[in-house]
Formats: structure tokens, C-alpha cells, sequence
């Protein structure tokens, strides 16, 4: 038998092909090699190998044209499931075609007779009792993409299409209201994506949620919704609502679980904004001190300085990045941070308005970028995920859903403000950028917050 797609690797036979031109654009994987699970030793001239790797061909050939004609992987996601569950009313273990291929005849005859014997409970004619009985598809290594390798097709979002509830649901809204509707959570979806990149719904976890959390709470820009002004924060917790939801339902449908039994869920609270806000535990000040203060070899400089501004003045990143030059005072008699609105930009509210003396590393941080960090204004977010990468590989030792990160500094310089000698709370919450929640009396300039600066600087 003609060898298809064979290769001998490390003394095993492997199916191997790179994927054709005419399917390129739409699976990026450029080459692709699976087991036959057959040693070399074994089958010297590759002739049970080669049965298998022609099965391993046909279901990838398969996977192509169904790439082609649009059908997702959670399709094929749920025609596994479906003989998977033929297999165990027929009292059989789930095999796959090219496990079946490779049983002893013994156990292929009885496999054969489950399905023939006309008994009840088998249907010889059915597709899924074929597949349960004689090996069916083996499980997708993706089971459903947020978006997938197509640009405009978002695969999370065309399977929760296909819910009958939803369907429902849609027959009832005219065209605009279709649109309005799959725009705002395609833009969910994408603000996912650009958070924890675009993953396999059945790999998300509680930590993705945090980390989508904790960017949205740093977004402090007003939003046009149906004509009415939203913050970025309501819009975010919105786009929140939209993705657990999808995700819930579409993991339910495809009976999708983490790997410790528990629902696919963004997270586990009922309300992870006031959670992110309320308890995320801070840096400590050692950890800083001993992890983030030196210039890293992965991350680059005028990335790190940005960090090092954040760390000294708990500035908010994107208050940071959206900075207009005129905003920053290092020739005045104490050089300080202008937060203000005005200059073509926004902040998170009122509250947020406020002078920030520059002490310790933010104050040598601004000095090597007297003009700012407008470069950043495009991709933010691209370089808060950049920092957030480097904050995780701070801490191997800590579960992903534990891990800390940027949105974190201001806990911790809140931490460090509360360690201050005679520090009043109103001036804690102004330099913070919080609602005092009583009476302000009056703006507190650079004079007044310097000593309370000094007490902390790094």
C-alpha cells in the first residue's frame, strides 16, 4: 500500500502534510502532524500506518471543505458528541475511525454485530450509531475560537446565532435591529479578544475574566449608546453581560467543561467589577521593590517607564497614555502631573481631576520621557496586554486565576498611601482619584500632597 502522507519520526510513524494554498487563508497552521500511534519496529514497511494515515487524511480533508463552505468546529464539535452518546446507549466505548481501524479483528466483528443485529437500541442506517459503533470523529484540537482564522467571521458569535432560543429571538427584530444587535457583541467579543487573544472558548477561564475586567476598568472614555452617554465602564459591564452569556450558553450546548468539572464560565463572581475594585489584593511593596523597580530583558524601556510612573503615582494607565504634553510640569518649582479634562481628552469623572507631585522612579520615569507617552495612544491596549504578560511571569508559582496584574498598582499605592504618617482619608481619596463621599473643601495642590509623596516614593 502507497504510503499517503507518512513520515518515520523518532522511531514512530507520523501522518504529516502541509496544509494546501487553496486553504491557507482560512487554517494558519502552515503544517500538521499527528501519531498514527504505530512504532516503526512494528510495521517496518509502513503498511498499517499508511491505513490510518489515510484516515487521518479523509477527516482532515473533511475539516477543509467544511472550513470552505463555513461550517465552525463547534459543528463538528457536536457531531462528535452526538456519537459519542450513540456509543454509550450501544454500550460501547467512544472510538475514533483511526482507533477503530486499529482494534484486532475480534473486537471490530463485535463492533460490526452491535450495530447489525437489529437490536433496538441500533440503527444501522443512522449516521451517529455508524460513527458510535464503527469510530467517528476524532476530538477537535479547537473545539470553538472567539473570532477563528477567517477575519470576518467570529465563531463564538455564529454558534450562539444558531441556539433556538436565540433564533427565536432574532425572528422578531427588523433589520436595524439585527444589526444593532450583532454589532455590539462582535465589539464584546473583540474587546476580548485584544485582553486574552483569541482562545478556544473551551480553554477560557476566571482568570481571563479578571484580566477582561481589569482593562475595562481602566477605559475611562464616555460612550455613545442608542443616543444616550454611557462611561466606559457601564459599556464594559454591558459587553460583559453579552460574553458570559454567549459563552454560558454555547459551552452548555456543547456540553463543554473546565478541566476541573466546573462550568466554562469569564468568572465566577455575580459581580466582578465591584470585585476587581473592591477586593483585588495589591502588589506588595517588597514585590515591587524586589521585581519590578530594575529594567526588565522582556520588556521594552519606554514600556517599563510607564510602568515605573504608574508605580510612584497610581495613576490610572490610560490617564498616563492620553496625557497631553502640556500636562506635564518638569521645569516647574515641583514637578507634577496635570489630570485634568479639556485638551482633547476625557477622565473617569470629577473625582478623577487632581495634581500628582512626581517623586522616586515616576519622577526619574518622566524625566527620560519629558513629552509623554502619546506613541501608545493607538494601541493601548495592545501594550497593557504587554505589561500583563510581564507581571504574570513575575509570578509562576501563583495560579493564573490569582495572578496579579497592572490595574493592581493602584491597590497597591492606595496600600502604600494607608502606611503614610497623619495622612487624612480625604487626601488619600483625592490623590486616588475617588469619591471622598462627604464634603470635598477645596482643591489640594502640589505643595500640599508632596510630603505624603515623599513618604512613599520609591
Amino acid at each position: 500500500m502507497a504510503r499517503v502522507h507518512l513520515m518515520e519520526l523518532n522511531g514512530w510513524w507520523y501522518y504529516n502534510r502541509r496544509v494546501p494554498n487553496e486553504f491557507a487563508h482560512l487554517d494558519t497552521r502552515g503544517n500538521i502532524r499527528r501519531t498514527t500511534k504505530i512504532r516503526v519496529e512494528d510495521d517496518r514497511r509502513g503498511t498499517r500506518a499508511a491505513r490510518i494515515a489515510i484516515s487521518l487524511d479523509d477527516d482532515q480533508r473533511r475539516f477543509w471543505r467544511d472550513l470552505i463552505r463555513g461550517r465552525t468546529t463547534a459543528e463538528a464539535y457536536h457531531d462528535l458528541k452526538e456519537a459519542m452518546k450513540a456509543s454509550a446507549r450501544l454500550g460501547l466505548l467512544y472510538l475514533s475511525r483511526e482507533e477503530v481501524m486499529n482494534l484486532p479483528d475480534g473486537e471490530l466483528v463485535n463492533r460490526v454485530n452491535v450495530l447489525t443485529a437489529l437490536q433496538p437500541q441500533a440503527d444501522p442506517t443512522n449516521v451517529n450509531d455508524i460513527r458510535g459503533a464503527l469510530g467517528g470523529p476524532a476530538k477537535p484540537s479547537i473545539v470553538l475560537m472567539l473570532k477563528g482564522p477567517e477575519e470576518k467571521t467570529y465563531e463564538l458569535l455564529k454558534a450562539y446565532k444558531k441556539l433556538p432560543e436565540i433564533r427565536k429571538e432574532l425572528a422578531s427584530k427588523n433589520e436595524e435591529q439585527l444589526k444593532r444587535w450583532e454589532q455590539v457583541r462582535r465589539l464584546a467579543i473583540e474587546k476580548l479578544i485584544v485582553s486574552v487573544g483569541d482562545k478556544d472558548i473551551a480553554l477560557l477561564t476566571p482568570a481571563d475574566g479578571r484580566q477582561f475586567v481589569d482593562d475595562c476598568l481602566d477605559r475611562i472614555d464616555e460612550k455613545k449608546e442608542n443616543g444616550e452617554t454611557k462611561t466606559g465602564e457601564e459599556v464594559a459591564r454591558q459587553q460583559f453581560d453579552y460574553l458570559t452569556k454567549m459563552i454560558r450558553e454555547v459551552a452548555l450546548d456543547l456540553d463543554l467543561k473546565q478541566s476541573n468539572g466546573n462550568p466554562i464560565e469569564l468568572y465566577s463572581k455575580k459581580n466582578p467589577f465591584e470585585q476587581a475594585q473592591g477586593k483585588r489584593m495589591p502588589f506588595s511593596i517588597e514585590f515591587v521593590r524586589n521585581n519590578m523597580l530594575a529594567k526588565p530583558a522582556n520588556l521594552d524601556a519606554k514600556i517599563h517607564d510607564l510602568v515605573l510612573t504608574c508605580i510612584d503615582t497610581g495613576m490610572r494607565p490610560s490617564e498616563l497614555i492620553n496625557m497631553p504634553e502640556n500636562d506635564i510640569h518638569l521645569t516647574a518649582n515641583i514637578p507634577y502631573l496635570d489630570i485634568r479634562s479639556g485638551n482633547g481628552r476625557a477622565i473617569k469623572n470629577k473625582f478623577s481631576q487632581r495634581k500628582i507631585p512626581l517623586v522616586g522612579v515616576a519622577l526619574d520615569a518622566m524625566r527620560r520621557n519629558p513629552t509623554g507617552f502619546a506613541e501608545f495612544r493607538e494601541n493601548h491596549e495592545y501594550v497593557r496586554k504587554l505589561i500583563n504578560e510581564w507581571l504574570r511571569s513575575l509570578q509562576p508559582d501563583v495560579p493564573d486565576e490569582e495572578k496579579k496584574t497592572l490595574y493592581c498598582l493602584r491597590h497597591t499605592f492606595k496600600d502604600r498611601l494607608l502606611r503614610t504618617k497623619d495622612t487624612h482619608q480625604e487626601t488619600i481619596d483625592y490623590l486616588m482619584g475617588h469619591n471622598p463621599k462627604k464634603e470635598d473643601y477645596g482643591f489640594k495642590d502640589v505643595d500640599f500632597t508632596l510630603p505624603v509623596m515623599n513618604q512613599l516614593a520609591f
